[in-house]
């Protein structure tokens, strides 16, 4: 179960665009409602469809807001700007790099082993020909740790991104039993 709560799990679906407009969202939803609502315009049946419907959606907008915030502030800087080894190598940045973000989250004593196993001293840590391999497999060793890290907000995060998923499913479920019964 952990492995599907990961970092790297939510940062592949925080980018879908139901949860990029969200956003909008929690500003157009209560203009648009209020603007139908003073010009008795209504896009449904006002005997059939529950009047709830655009606070529903609403709060799948302020569920999904609440996600992102959370992810933006909890999730390791490393994984959100750094999605593969292939970016974080094209910015050419050193081990050192790494050693940073890891030391936020784990025991500089144990970051520090992991780091001197990987590069000793006395060789070449930017050079490419050298190091490469050694510095992906550190790179892939500091996210697989990252990502396993800070378990409540990651829970946090997948629930509320849960419960807006949930949330306008019952939106377009509600409008299309809403359409029906308006045959």
């Amino acid at each position: 179960m952990g492995a599907n709560l990961s970092w790297i799990n939510i940062s592949k679906y925080k980018d879908l665009f139901l949860f990029r407009v969200h956003a909008a969202w929690l500003v157009f939803i209560p203009i648009i409602s209020k603007i139908l609502a003073v010009f008795h315009l209504n896009v449904f049946s006002i005997d059939t469809c529950p009047p709830h419907i655009w606070l529903v959606l609403y709060l799948a907008a302020l569920a999904i807001f609440t996600a992102r915030i959370i992810f933006e502030v909890r999730c390791p800087k490393i994984i959100k700007e750094h999605p593969s080894f292939a970016t974080f190598a094209s910015m050419q940045l050193s081990p050192l790099h790494i050693k940073k973000e890891l030391c936020l989250d784990f025991p500089d004593s144990d970051v520090d082993r992991e780091y001197l196993l990987r590069f000793k001293t006395g060789r070449s840590q930017f050079s490419p020909d050298n190091n490469d391999g050694e510095l992906s497999a550190y790179f892939n060793y500091a996210i697989d740790a990252l990502s396993e890290t800070r378990a409540l907000s990651r829970r946090a995060c997948v629930l509320f991104y849960g419960v807006g998923m949930a949330l306008i499913s019952y939106y377009v479920l509600g409008n299309i039993v809403c359409q029906l019964r308006t045959l």
